[in-house]
């Protein structure tokens, strides 16, 4: 017996611009909502471009990425996958540069990035080792339920 393969689509998009980007801040973990700007842009990009068509849509669980989200695709009843939460900068949360830039662990941090990590946050490795799992569970979703188009934001 032939076996056929099954093609999967999976169209990643990032988040509309949030009012911690437009201040220069670490966000990760901080629920930082889409700003006016953000929410004006993406509703600029949908008119100009066409989105892609999908019957499968997945966020992660911030606030900006679900309304993200819900402006591209209304239709959306989007299944949040906790593992890709952003990455948790811990105590420098919500920071700017210039608040961390004399604090000795965040130059090693940012010479080490991917074995060092923030007080009380993840290091890069554990972000990608998490993010890769929840991108796993949102694969695995898809073969069970046959969605062979979906969004990622």
């Amino acid at each position: 017996m032939e076996q056929i393969m099954k093609s999967y689509v999976i169209h990643l998009i990032r988040h509309g611009v949030c009012e911690g980007n437009l201040d220069g801040r670490y966000i990760g973990r901080t629920d930082s909502p889409l700003s006016d700007r953000g929410i004006k842009e993406l509703l600029e990009l949908k008119i100009k471009y066409s989105y892609p068509s999908a019957k499968g849509f997945y966020a992660s669980p911030s606030t900006r990425c679900v309304d993200t989200l819900k402006i591209l695709y209304p239709q959306a009843d989007p299944e949040v996958i906790l593992e890709m939460a952003e990455c948790d900068f811990g105590d420098w949360e919500n920071k700017k540069i210039d608040d961390l830039k004399s604090d000795p662990t965040y130059k090693t941090w940012i010479e080490n990035n991917s074995n060092a990590a923030p007080p009380n946050g993840e290091s890069t490795a554990v972000f990608i080792q998490r993010a890769c799992a929840g991108f796993e569970m949102l694969v695995e979703n898809l073969m069970h339920t046959g969605t062979t188009e979906s969004v990622l934001v």
